[in-house]
């Protein structure tokens, strides 16, 4: 169901931050909370405060319950949290004192540049950068980061409107598929110049170097960064997890990743054991 591939995402990246979370962090801030399950789910383990960002309201995801349906999963409420309806660029909603750690799950398109922009302000009070990016579809190449813009044309991108809009137009082509409503997508462009089986891995790659230019980003910043895959995409395409610390920090990558001599991108390379109490809702045996 929804509800079990969001939860399990919500895990395997909420184990991620808490294994990269320094031990001087004060306050987790997750941006574009939403109902703010990933925010809670690290707060709680970690036991330190929770700021929510968004800019809708979701007040019903602090009524201290736990609620399981097929849309979404709400987390109870941590012991110290705070909700902030504001845009994340407003810096009146950011925690005035402190070392924070920085999380936002599937932040949609240009939202992850603006969670990167953030990160970097933050200078040295930044912990922690744990950013799942997704939609990277909706880009443009006019509305990116100059300094992207910039990285990419330096890697040998031509870097113009419609060159980007072709590497947008393949990321398209595999989140919808071949058809749509039983329509094959004939006239759209590139359809005809691609085999159905290299879509995928295309896409995947034009994906990863807009990331890549992300990542740049934080490592002129003075970050150590890394890259990964936190989940299968069978569970959903965006499994990708971008991380930024600062150079004194836990490592950023599995420790089983560099045991096994594998690339920390592999599709599955970390696990979790768990102990189940056989009097607990039938949803914690999904």
């Amino acid at each position: 169901t929804k509800a079990y591939k969001h939860r399990a995402q919500i895990e395997s990246i909420a184990a991620h931050c808490l294994r990269c979370l320094p031990a001087d962090c004060n306050t987790i801030v997750e941006l574009g909370a939403g109902q703010a399950v990933l925010g809670h789910s690290v707060s709680l383990a970690a036991g330190l405060p929770l700021v929510a960002i968004d800019r809708r309201g979701n007040t019903d995801a602090f009524d201290g319950r736990e609620h399981f349906n097929d849309d979404a999963v709400v987390a109870p409420a941590s012991v110290n949290c705070r909700r902030v309806r504001a845009d994340i660029r407003d810096e009146d909603a950011w925690p005035e004192q402190g070392q924070v750690a920085l999380l936002a799950k599937h932040f949609c398109g240009h939202s992850s540049d603006e969670a990167v922009s953030s990160a970097i302000k933050l200078g040295t009070r930044l912990s922690l950068l744990c950013l799942a990016p997704c939609c990277h579809a909706t880009m443009r190449w006019d509305t990116l980061e100059p300094e992207s813009q910039r990285w990419l044309k330096t890697a040998g991108f031509p870097g113009d409107v419609d060159e980007f809009s072709m590497l947008t137009d393949i990321i398209r082509l595999a989140r919808i598929g071949e058809q749509q409503g039983g329509v094959p997508h004939a006239k759209w462009r590139l359809r005809h110049h691609l085999q159905q089986n290299e879509i995928d891995s295309l896409s995947r790659r034009a994906c990863r170097a807009i990331d890549e230019a992300r990542l740049v980003r934080l490592k002129q910043s003075g970050l150590r960064v890394a890259i990964l895959e936190y989940c299968s995409k069978t569970l959903t395409p965006d499994n990708v997890l971008l991380l930024g610390a600062p150079s004194n920090g836990p490592s950023l990558v599995p420790a089983v990743a560099s045991t096994l001599g594998v690339q920390p991108s592999m599709e599955t390379q970390c696990g979790l054991v768990m102990e189940l109490d056989p009097t607990g809702p039938p949803s914690a045996f999904q």
